[in-house]
């Protein structure tokens, strides 16, 4: 499961 990272450059790749 894909969890986005906010405030990265890259919201679609930046994923934990």
């Amino acid at each position: 499961q894909k969890t986005l990272i906010f405030g990265h450059k890259n919201p679609d790749t930046d994923t934990i």
